[in-house]
């Protein structure tokens, strides 16, 4: 549960806040989805569901922390109810999370795709058609981070939040290669450092010019 819990505390924690706006965490989100894919690695598909969803609850109930004040001030209603329609409306969020560990549990083990590719496809994927009120995207979160938010004249945001989980994804099979006594996957680090790469490199371009 911790380790769920800790992802969507990590991840909301890389958004800025009203209370404390000048504090960003942005590099944050670059990790925080490791301990929830630690979760996930021996987990069948109703588990992953689950656990997914835990953290992606916590991720928009903190992440949305101002829906329980709209609640209150512009709709009236009292405190207790507001933080209620305030936890439903992040679990509702949280069902992304839900729909991402589960596909990439049945992705991973039922054909040869890698995480590496399953984990960032999936979750622009439904970033994409997931239906909700207020349109958000986890690349959001690096708008202080200029070079890499360059890449989204030409990609969009999607080329963020695939670039976040696919790099979150890489140091999950690292972390498991080292604890676990198995080979570095090489091929997945070169790859994803050399879209790294190439996205600095063209947000310097971009910057400078």
């Amino acid at each position: 549960t911790s380790l769920a819990v800790a992802t969507g505390i990590l991840t909301f924690s890389a958004f800025p806040t009203a209370w404390f706006p000048e504090v960003n965490l942005y590099p944050l989100i670059w990790f925080s989805h490791v301990p929830l894919l630690w979760v996930l690695k021996d987990k069948g598909p109703k588990a992953a569901f689950l656990w997914g969803w835990l953290a992606g609850t916590v991720t928009n109930v903190g992440g949305y922390y101002w829906i329980a004040y709209m609640l209150g001030t512009f709709g009236g209603f009292p405190e207790p109810l507001a933080v209620v329609g305030s936890v439903i409306h992040g679990a509702y969020l949280g069902l992304i999370w839900a729909f991402w560990a589960l596909l990439i549990n049945r992705v991973t083990n039922t054909t040869s795709v890698g995480l590496e590719w399953a984990a960032p496809i999936t979750m622009v994927a439904l970033e994409l058609v997931f239906p909700r009120i207020f349109p958000a995207a986890m690349g959001n979160s690096q708008f202080p981070f200029i070079y890499v938010m360059q890449v989204c004249d030409v990609f969009g945001v999607a080329a963020v939040t695939f670039l976040i989980y696919k790099v979150n994804a890489v140091l999950f099979l690292c972390l498991r290669a080292r604890l676990e006594q198995r080979n570095t996957p090489w091929r997945a680090v070169k790859i994803t450092a050399g879209l790294l790469i190439a996205t600095l490199a063209y947000g310097g371009y971009r910057v400078h010019e």
